[in-house]
């Protein structure tokens, strides 16, 4: 992990700037708001409210981790930002209350996100940021999201390179 020379809120803005402009051209239109929380059980989250994408995440574990893995978790997390915009706010309520009752809602949007991750091009990040969190956390499950496994069978399997890049 590399020394951060801006302060981490700067960092994680201009990452997610960079990540908006080369993949995410439908969130171009969107505000950006950033925000580092010291006490969460999450350590990147997403949330969209009134034409604002807004992404929190963990400070400790965000500076703690390398860039590829923040570029996994960031990517991540504008995936789902995506996926959401092409949903009306009703069906996201709905959604959202749906999680509430049957988790299994949760586990196929996670899954889904993870999947349009990798075919965006960040699967090796994708693996970065769950090697990382599986190294200091319980580790994902099928029910989480798709596992290092199943990120490392579908990179073999595209011919993507398992190795994440520097930056």
């Amino acid at each position: 992990m590399e020394p951060m020379k801006e302060p981490l809120i700067e960092t994680i803005t201009h990452l997610l700037t960079q990540l908006i402009e080369a993949d995410f051209p439908s969130l171009k239109a969107q505000r950006l708001s950033v925000k580092a929380e010291r006490k969460c059980d999450y350590i990147t989250q997403c949330e969209l409210n009134n034409g604002i994408v807004i992404i929190s995440f963990n400070e400790r574990d965000m500076r703690r981790m390398g860039t590829p893995a923040r570029l996994g978790a960031l990517a991540h997390e504008l995936c789902h930002a995506e996926r959401d915009l092409l949903k009306n706010p009703v069906l996201r309520f709905a959604e959202a209350a749906r999680r509430f009752f049957l988790p299994i809602t949760t586990t196929r949007d996670e899954r889904a996100t993870d999947e349009l991750v990798i075919a965006k091009g960040y699967g090796a990040q994708l693996l970065a940021f769950q090697e990382y969190h599986d190294g200091r956390y319980k580790k994902y499950n099928k029910q989480d999201g798709l596992t290092q496994k199943e990120i490392r069978r579908r990179l073999m399997k595209s011919g993507s390179s398992l190795r994440t890049p520097k930056s």
